[in-house]
């Protein structure tokens, strides 16, 4: 393994592993714990397990499509409205549902860094937050974003 797909990869396991110590403790009272208020709604505990789930698949699906040199999201992607209508989308599945995919998306996105041939690392295309990234900065924005959110979920149960 190359030394930038090695930093790549301990990027991605720190910060996996500094936010599973979050996530995977949170017992069943915390659920519906408010953790912040966003255009009107509440976005409980539940909601971003149910956001973070939907975000690491998809930004796998994203690479992967950026990988077959294809569209990675459609030109009329919206995030904003594809965020609130996940939690909807996905409010029959348990906290434990979540964390599962979460844990398999970060497998899977260990095992996908590794196939990638370096010089893949540099292809560009557009990321659900609207700016055009590599596939290295996907990777890293990933793994940030869910430390982030865990980050968040913290601060609230302290509050």
């Amino acid at each position: 393994m190359s030394e930038r797909k090695a930093e790549i990869r301990k990027f991605v396991a720190e910060k996996h592993a500094e936010s599973w110590a979050v996530l995977s403790r949170l017992g069943a009272g915390v659920w519906g714990q408010r953790v912040y208020s966003e255009e009107g709604s509440n976005w409980t505990v539940r909601d971003l397990l149910a956001h973070l789930a939907d975000a690491e698949a998809g930004q796998l699906a994203q690479i992967r499509r950026l990988l077959a040199g294809q569209q990675t999201l459609p030109a009329d992607f919206d995030l904003d409205r594809w965020n609130r209508s996940v939690v909807a989308k996905r409010a029959d599945r348990t906290p434990a549902d979540h964390l599962a995919a979460i844990q398999s998306s970060y497998e899977q996105g260990l095992a996908l860094l590794d196939e990638i041939a370096e010089a893949n690392l540099d292809r560009v295309g557009r990321h659900a937050r609207g700016d055009d990234i590599s596939i290295e900065r996907f990777f890293r924005r990933m793994a940030a974003h869910r430390a982030m959110h865990a980050e968040q979920v913290q601060r609230a149960l302290v509050r």
